[in-house]
């Protein structure tokens, strides 16, 4: 009857640890939350930098990408047209620029 005692100890004591272990450490939120995209038409472009909802982001050395995939250059950005702004860890990783819209 001892025996069983001791593995409920020792599997409350493992238990107790590890909660104690997910309170004292706990993440610093998901994959999500750390991956933010800003979508918006383009206000204005000085140099390097693309202004969006009055907000200026730099990107400088940044892939600008087509939605189908292939490699634009930085020149293609121009007021008006639409983009999306992929950051990780608020930094820019990727930038998609869509096609001019006809209204």
């Amino acid at each position: 009857m001892g025996g069983r005692w001791g593995i409920v100890r020792v599997t409350a004591a493992v238990m107790f640890v590890l909660w104690a272990v997910a309170i004292l450490f706990p993440r610093y939120g998901s994959a999500a939350d750390r991956m933010t995209v800003v979508t918006g038409i383009v206000e204005e472009v000085t140099g390097n930098s693309v202004f969006i909802h009055g907000k200026g982001y730099e990107i400088k050395g940044i892939p600008v990408l087509h939605p189908s995939g292939r490699r634009l250059a930085v020149s293609d950005i121009a007021r008006g047209r639409k983009v999306d702004l992929y950051l990780r860890n608020k930094q820019i990783t990727s930038v998609v620029l869509y096609d001019p819209m006809v209204e």
